[in-house]
């Protein structure tokens, strides 16, 4: 059996190893043969349940990652557009051409695909025994919106939102699953775990995945266009504090500990406090973040 660590690396926060295949496709048409390739087993790794590892988009590992990684096995479920995949003991979730899929994590067999609308390509969540998953560009007449999926056979459960383009990855909680925005959609929201919508707030198009900060009860989101970043209380949507940035602010904001770390387009990168917004520290890098 190969090692816990070798496993997270390949299906964890990078996955484009072990997924390489998938995730890239090969560019065909639909008629094209995919052939599957298995080269060696896999064991079980734990979790690693959504984007960025947690919902504080952390995307930290406990284990070091292997300094050589290597190809476990390879499936070709559609041939383009694949997600972040996500893992939870010995299942592999992702979504290939807008369809949610489930792999075993031994040996990458498809256990199941889930019809939820028309394009999902976010890397999904699995919280509380829920798959969750995002849908955009589904048009007047096809749900979009948030998803529930269970994870025993792909059916949908329950479904959120079906008026709204939402093309970030949602953020599962204990209290809520919290979700940003899309495509011509500046609203974000918070859906409580049966389905029902709690709040929705208008923070700006492509409003990217949140992060909680758990011990403040606050959600912080990246607005996109407006170029911001803006901490909400969990509870009512109500602003705790906006920051602005020096330009459209698509990447996910990280929490570590009590501090927030943001990015935009222009390169700047600031560490803010999570209970106030003021600036830690500031950098620049090189090109768009």
């Amino acid at each position: 059996m190969h090692s816990r660590r070798v496993a997270l690396t390949l299906l964890g926060s990078t996955a484009t190893a072990a997924l390489s295949g998938c995730l890239t496709g090969n560019g065909g048409g639909d008629d094209d043969a995919i052939t599957p390739v298995t080269e060696r087993a896999v064991g079980d790794t734990g979790s690693i349940p959504q984007y960025q590892v947690n919902a504080g988009n952390a995307g930290r590992l406990d284990d070091p990652v292997p300094s050589s990684p290597s190809v476990a096995w390879r499936r070709t479920p559609a041939h383009r557009d694949g997600s972040q995949p996500v893992v939870d003991g010995t299942d592999v979730y992702l979504a290939f051409d807008g369809t949610p899929v489930n792999l075993a994590l031994d040996n990458g067999a498809v256990a199941w695909t889930a019809d939820v609308g028309h394009a999902s390509e976010s890397a999904p969540a699995v919280h509380g025994g829920v798959v969750y998953a995002t849908v955009w560009n589904g048009g007047e007449s096809v749900p979009r919106g948030l998803a529930a999926v269970d994870p025993a056979d792909g059916t949908v459960r329950w479904r959120a939102l079906t008026d709204n383009d939402i093309g970030a990855a949602p953020t599962p909680t204990d209290d809520a699953i919290f979700v940003g925005g899309g495509y011509e959609n500046g609203e974000i929201a918070a859906v409580e775990n049966g389905g029902t919508v709690r709040l929705r707030r208008d923070l700006g198009e492509y409003a990217a995945t949140p992060a909680v900060v758990d011990d403040l009860n606050v959600v912080v989101y990246t607005t996109g266009e407006a170029g911001s970043a803006v901490a909400l209380a969990a509870d009512t949507g109500e602003t705790v504090w906006e920051r602005s940035l020096d330009d459209r602010a698509v990447a996910a904001p990280t929490v570590a500990d009590e501090t927030v770390l943001v990015a935009d387009e222009s390169g700047s990168v600031r560490a803010l406090d999570a209970p106030t917004g003021e600036i830690r520290w500031q950098t620049a890098v090189d090109g768009r973040v």
